[in-house]
């Protein structure tokens, strides 16, 4: 497992601080990030200690996940007497789970914005793997946790990201699928392989249109492709690159499979 607690010791006190972009970035390009929507937002059927997290997908030390419907989430009762901040994310067995800051006397003495307390400071994530969804603002003595109260950060990046998915079949026309075309410089920092049906006999390979093999030292395909594969390759390619699956067709070969590419720009 990547080492967590070296990506990110610390977290940020305001909003634009660079610890807490650094903090979500890191753990992205170490392929722990949010994919598609979980959103985080007060609960929908009436605000009250608890908040609901939206359908939406994410990569877990480079392994797809899926919350296919809305989910409520619990937060433990506030503090009587100072507020806290907690930070919502999902762990590393994949469940929305909360961490909770500790309660503590405002500082600056006076400051309104949340986002910009150096006491109480957020949870400390450092050392827990998992992918950080929001930040929630727990006030004292309150009863309920509104949109004003939650900090979404894990959306939160340098530049864009994004995935595509493309399918391979064994009979392509030209033996190659244009997979992605780099939107700006960048990263591709995940390749997965999901079978549909078995693949045999032949090989595939990944790398840009005149380099064939640029991204995978080693055919992405094996004997029979029963298994899905995932890599972490953390390969850099210029605006405009076309990455491509080069298929290599065997005298068995049939079926097809699924490759899926994440990218983050810088």
């Amino acid at each position: 497992m990547t080492d967590i607690s070296r990506l990110d010791q610390t977290i940020a006190r305001d909003q634009t601080s660079q610890p807490l972009m650094w903090m979500v970035v890191s753990r992205a390009l170490a392929g722990y990030s949010v994919r598609s929507g979980l959103a985080v937002t007060q609960r929908a059927a009436g605000a009250n200690m608890s908040v609901d997290v939206a359908a939406g997908t994410y990569l877990l030390n480079n392994v797809p996940g899926t919350y296919a419907a809305t989910t409520n989430v619990a937060v433990d009762a506030a503090d009587g007497s100072n507020p806290r901040l907690d930070i919502l994310y999902i762990n590393s067995s994949g469940v929305l789970t909360i961490a909770k800051g500790t309660a503590a006397a405002i500082s600056p003495a006076g400051e309104t914005n949340y986002k910009k307390f150096e006491v109480p400071y957020p949870a400390d994530l450092s050392g827990t793997a998992g992918v950080p969804l929001a930040i929630i603002h727990v006030g004292a003595g309150v009863s309920t946790i509104t949109d004003a109260n939650i900090w979404m950060i894990g959306s939160m990046g340098v530049g864009a990201s994004g995935s595509v998915s493309a399918e391979v079949p064994y009979d392509d026309a030209d033996d190659e699928v244009t997979l992605l075309t780099m939107p700006d410089n960048g990263f591709i920092r995940f390749v997965g392989k999901v079978v549909t049906t078995a693949y045999d006999d032949g090989s595939v390979t990944l790398g840009k249109e005149g380099d064939e093999s640029c991204l995978m030292s080693a055919a992405l395909v094996d004997a029979q492709g029963a298994t899905n594969d995932t890599y972490t390759p953390n390969a850099y390619y210029a605006s405009g690159s076309v990455i491509k699956a080069f298929i290599t067709p065997g005298s068995a070969t049939k079926g097809t499979f699924t490759l899926i590419l994440e990218y983050v720009t810088v």
